[in-house]
């Protein structure tokens, strides 16, 4: 069986989160912080970046989160659209993770009908241990989301893609 190579984004308002996948395994991530999301050039680099990516891990497959809906008109919507033109000519399958999808994939894993994005980072670091380091505290409502969620976002989308795609082979 050929080695099947994941590489999921997910942009934000401010940044780039990012997991690289070897089948099951997790090989790189990160978070690339985009600067002022206020420029002109704003969606011009997170394309730049989302292209370097691609060039530099060379995926089978590009895991996006949804654009339409409530993001149509976001700056995550916006780059989520650009990443499909830009990924089209390197990359021979792009699919779109609906959030639901995800959702109902750790509902499985943690037990709980509504797992809320602490428990599914904790999740992640029990299955990815080296994540660890990176795990914020859980947020309160009032505070802004962390550095790293983007980060761990990925991972849950290539994850829960990964397993339902080997769950089909």
């Amino acid at each position: 069986m050929p080695m099947l190579t994941v590489l999921a984004i997910t942009p934000t308002h401010d940044r780039i989160g990012f997991a690289y996948f070897e089948n099951d395994r997790l090989i790189e991530w990160g978070v690339k912080n985009l600067g002022n999301h206020k420029s002109n050039e704003f969606i011009n680099t997170a394309l730049k970046t989302i292209s370097a990516l691609a060039s530099h891990f060379e995926p089978g497959v590009a895991i996006l989160p949804p654009w339409n809906g409530r993001y149509r008109n976001t700056v995550r919507g916006r780059i989520t659209r650009g990443c499909r033109i830009v990924l089209s000519d390197t990359v021979p399958m792009i699919i779109n993770s609906e959030d639901g999808h995800v959702r109902f994939y750790f509902q499985n894993i943690i037990g709980r009908k509504t797992p809320n994005k602490h428990t599914t980072m904790q999740a992640l670091v029990s299955h990815f241990p080296e994540l660890e380091i990176a795990l914020p505290p859980p947020r309160r409502p009032w505070e802004s989301q962390h550095y790293w969620v983007p980060m761990f976002d990925s991972v849950a989308r290539g994850l829960a893609w990964i397993d339902m795609h080997h769950d089909e082979q």
